[in-house]
């Protein structure tokens, strides 16, 4: 990386930077008008790209969604897409999981689950599964007690060919312990018309080729490769699926020995959970030739938790394998990458990713762990340089409350989990009929929406805000992929240790997601701790130990790990061999230094010297709000210093790197601005940092002079779309007297300013944002767990489209909600004009037509999704103009 390539990225960053949609067909019903429409409003918005979603049907009647009515319309699209400069993205299934109608039973997702039956003392014959049914019995085991008491001390039973088991005679109260193999019975979620099924099974190579076949082969014969950018894979929810036919064959051939007669140790109970894994197990067997032959007590505990880590890992390499690989080999064959979400079940590994062309994240959060952080990390270490993220799922739950302040707070939060590429949740197909242009509703009421915010198309009235947010997160985006991503520490995972917090329960209603287990594994407060401090990190897991070679200053992190595999132990024996440190957080037994969360923030800085960053008060408010990313470059480095929270924070940036000289930059303009001490970050406001020995390229600005504030007192006029002006009082909140409306209003006012009032730089100015309270923020967050929001109540309710003497002056629409007008403003009467925009929310609470169009779509395809979240529509709602306006010059 060098200061031209970071200069570029902020004047005239890529297209291919720009953050792109989920476009949602509903049914598929959309008409090539619609198309053409919609493309070119998300074109003119600064959208770069979709990704055609094929959902649930939202009107009797739709087509089918392979259809060739359905595919022309498709093609249609990805040649429009391509004429105006957008990219195009496939999803390779409807719905989510993969699966649908041509998905044969032997190919649909099966599970393995435990059946308890209590049995007297006496001998007997048992036959649990009928014949002609698509059930088998795997695994049969008897212990003492009743249904009340734990799996324990099992004993395995003989399963004759006939799927009989001999209960053999007993002196008392005895329980039968059963494992039975059968479909899951999961269909695919939110299907479109004709796209109903069972999901397929991900750990078998025929069934995801049987799949890609019909599915991609219909869709590629209708649209040219070329024209897709990529087939997508949406995040794996293939609940329960923790078997497939071929299992035990694979288990032993991959693990080196059978589990017959053992399977029944994944439905026991009990036991030390820091004792085992695969340290322990591994010496169990030793000592007793096989795990077959481990005795009693801590042994048969060992071979447990051996069992367990040793089936999660092969159902892992059994998606790895004959999912992703599949679907990648296939995609490949046919000249289109394949993306995909990585994480959930299958249990799918940090290290899984290796088998896709393209990684993509989901989840914001910058102080957890998030299964963004989870796809970063692998594209970290394989050297992918741009990694995705499925960006706004739930912001601001309901859908039409999200505004363009929120957009960007999630999306700065993505940014500091080490992505690149927004790819928003998203736009919804909305057709012409339902709606009317965008600005108001229709007798159809709003139109079509997704059942889960958020709804992120031209119909919200804020929508003139969001050129200006594209803007600046393509800037960010494109900033971001230049040089290295800069990490500080590694955080080591162990599958193995996560698995024994699987495949427990014993009616198999388990699930197998590593990644959810991993983030309950991490010690409390872990990667709040170094992301507060100004650290970053990467995961890595036993799959990737070949890809990251141990160097001198490497840090380790050890956490929530009691034991490790001996591949695990001999790669951080060679980190420390080779000058690198190893700390060990709540993990006993493990090798490295013992520290706790408290005191590894020390540890690492006595041992890896601090990057360049943020100085702030500590006391400050906001002071624990400052995040930052970092990229290397050979001349110069990059740093994206973010505010992730609703308070003004000033810093000192602090420079310990050798370079010679800094600049910071406005993502927002693409502009160098002064690199004031101390610098000062607005609410949700990001800088980017730029490090270099380059000599100057660009000229430093001025710093700002003093400033002079002269309030707009008025008097104030504000004009409805259906009324005429009026005289007003700010601040001036709509629901007052207008709870319903959305839409936008104007409000004008004059000001007199002397000839030395106009010279200079200027600036209109409609005020500071006030930060929660506490509590408020509180109950906000009572919210769906991933619906952001931003928490603050802003000076404008939402947007401010702002004219000065008739010449459009900027859009306002994020702190410090100022835009400048310098050589906007004349000596004498100057004339202001505000155009406030809100949210559809006010709308949308009185809507009745989303409860009518919910019914009625279930009349005809039954109950395939429900609105969320509507009750909430009005809470809390500011629309309007409340100051105080003011004209900042100097």
């Amino acid at each position: 990386m060098r200061l031209a390539d970071v200069h570029r990225a902020l004047t005239a960053p890529s297209d291919e930077a720009k953050p792109q949609m989920r476009w949602w067909w509903f049914g598929p019903d959309i008409s090539a008008v619609d198309v053409d429409r919609q493309l070119a409003a998300m074109q003119a918005a600064g959208i770069g790209g979709v990704e055609v979603a094929f959902v649930y049907p939202l009107r009797p009647g739709s087509p089918d969604w392979l259809s060739d009515e359905v595919l022309a319309v498709l093609r249609h699209a990805a040649e429009r897409a391509r004429e105006i400069g957008l990219r195009f993205h496939v999803t390779l299934g409807s719905g989510w999981s993969f699966g649908g109608t041509h998905v044969t039973p032997d190919n649909a997702a099966r599970q393995l689950v435990w059946e308890r039956r209590a049995v007297p003392p006496g001998s007997r014959i048992l036959r649990p599964v009928h014949p002609e049914s698509d059930e088998h019995l795997v695994a049969a085991a008897i212990y003492d007690g009743d249904l009340a008491d734990p799996v324990r001390g099992a004993a395995a039973l003989v399963i004759a060919a006939d799927q009989s088991v001999a209960v053999p005679d007993g002196r008392g109260p005895r329980v039968v312990l059963l494992g039975v193999t059968r479909p899951t019975g999961q269909v695919v979620k939110r299907a479109a018309a004709g796209a109903d099924g069972p999901v397929l099974d991900h750990y078998s190579a025929a069934a995801t080729r049987q799949h890609v076949e019909h599915v991609g082969g219909r869709i590629l014969g209708a649209v040219p490769a070329g024209l897709i950018e990529s087939f997508f894979c949406d995040s794996l929810e293939v609940y329960a699926a923790n078997w497939t036919d071929a299992l035990p064959e694979e288990f032993e051939r991959r693990r080196g020995y059978s589990f017959d007669g053992l399977l029944h140790h994944l439905a026991e109970s009990g036991g030390d959970p820091t004792r085992g894994g695969a340290e322990l197990a591994a010496a169990a067997v030793a000592a007793a030739g096989s795990p077959g032959d481990a005795g009693d007590g801590d042994d048969d505990t060992a071979v447990a938790h051996r069992l367990r880590a040793d089936f999660v890992r092969t159902l892992s390499e059994l998606y790895e394998e004959n999912f992703v690989a599949v679907c990648r080999g296939w995609c490949s064959d046919h000249g289109v990458p394949f993306r995909i979400q990585g994480y959930g079940e299958p249990p799918a590994r940090v290290g899984s990713y290796r088998f896709a062309d393209r990684y993509e994240g989901e989840g914001w959060g910058w102080k957890t762990l998030t299964a963004t952080r989870w796809a970063s990390s692998a594209a970290h270490v394989d050297g992918v340089n741009t990694v995705s993220c499925e960006a706004w799922t739930w912001t601001h739950s309901p859908s039409f409350r999200a505004t363009p302040l929120d957009l960007r707070g999630e999306a700065h939060e993505h940014f500091l989990s080490g992505v690149n590429e927004l790819l928003g949740h998203g736009w919804p197909h909305s057709p012409g009929s339902a709606t009317d242009d965008g600005a108001g509703a229709s007798d159809a009421g709003l139109g079509w929406f997704f059942y889960a915010a958020g709804a992120l198309d031209d119909r919200n009235p804020w929508w003139p805000a969001m050129p200006a947010l594209m803007g600046s997160l393509q800037r960010l985006g494109d900033v971001l992929r230049e040089g290295r991503p800069q990490r500080d520490v590694l955080l080591l995972v162990s599958n193995d240790e996560t698995a024994q917090t699987l495949q427990r329960a014993a009616d198999g209603s388990q699930h197998l997601d590593l990644y959810k287990a991993t983030r309950a594994a991490l010690p409390d407060g872990l990667v709040a701790a170094l992301r507060e401090a100004g650290r970053d990190f990467d995961l890595v897991d036993d799959t990737m130990l070949d890809r990251v070679t141990p160097s001198t200053g490497q840090v380790v992190v050890v956490a929530g790990s009691a034991t490790l595999s001996s591949a695990e132990r001999t790669w951080l024996s060679l980190v420390s061999a080779e000058g690198g440190h190893v700390f060990a957080v709540e993990s006993p037994g493990a090798p490295g230094t013992s520290v706790a969360v408290d005191g590894l923030v020390a540890a690492v800085d006595a041992v890896l010297p601090r990057r360049s960053g943020a100085a702030v008060a500590p006391d400050a408010p906001g002071a624990l709000d400052l995040g930052v990313v970092r990229r290397d470059g050979d001349t110069t480095d990059v740093a994206v210093l973010i505010n992730t929270g609703p308070h003004t924070v000033p810093f000192t940036w602090e420079s310990r790197t050798a370079r010679s000289r800094t600049e910071f930059w406005s993502p927002d303009t693409g502009a160098q601005v002064p690199a004031g001490a101390p610098g000062v970050l607005a609410p949700y406001e990001a800088v980017v940092v730029v490090e270099t020995d380059e000599p100057e390229g660009v000229t430093d600005p001025a710093p700002a002079s003093r400033l002079v504030e002269v309030a707009l007192e008025g008097p104030w006029t504000v004009a409805f779309d259906d009324a005429s002006p009026s005289p007003v009082t700010l601040p001036h909140r709509w629901e007052d007297t207008r709870p319903s409306y959305s839409g936008s209003a104007v409000y004008e006012t004059s000001v007199v300013l002397a000839d030395d009032q106009v010279a200079g730089a200027a600036s209109l100015s409609l005020g500071p944002s006030a930060a929660w309270a506490p509590e408020r923020r509180t109950e906000a967050e009572t919210l769906r767990s991933q619906s952001y929001r931003a928490h603050v109540d802003p000076p404008v309710g939402e947007v401010a489209v702002m004219h000065v003497n008739g010449v459009l002056a900027g859009v306002a629409w994020a702190p410090p909600y100022a835009v400048p007008v310098s050589g906007l403003l004349r000596a004498g009467s100057n004339e202001v004009r505000i155009e406030v925009f809100n949210t559809l929310a006010n709308r949308l609470a009185g809507d009745p037509a989303p409860a009518a169009l919910e019914a009625a779509v279930e009349s005809s395809y039954g109950r395939r999704f429900h609105f969320q979240d509507l009750e909430r529509a009005a809470v809390d709602l500011r629309s309007g103009l409340f100051g105080p306006v003011t004209l900042r010059l100097g």
